[in-house]
């Protein structure tokens, strides 16, 4: 599917660990509005994290969230919270 809108919500290249356990290897999506996603996967593969990181509950140790087009990476905790209030 083709979208000409501009992504609400746009992960890039997002890598996360747990101490030395990684968690994300340089995930990436785009969420389109009125788009509908499902994450799905075995466990222990990263579903929670990606959606932790995706929700600012969590600051990726590389690449990039945007909300928006708000870099959430760059921004305070309390302006990253915005994606779960809204």
């Amino acid at each position: 599917m083709t979208h000409s809108e501009t992504p609400v919500l746009s992960a890039r290249s997002v890598v996360f660990s747990y101490d030395r356990t990684p968690a994300l290897r340089g995930a990436s999506v785009d969420i389109h509005p009125r788009e509908i996603v499902a994450v799905g996967g075995p466990s222990g593969s990263g579903k929670s994290t990606l959606l932790l990181c995706l929700a600012g509950v969590l600051q990726p140790a590389a690449g990039s969230v945007v909300y928006r087009g708000d870099d959430l990476n760059a921004t305070s905790h309390s302006h990253r919270s915005r994606p779960r209030r809204t």
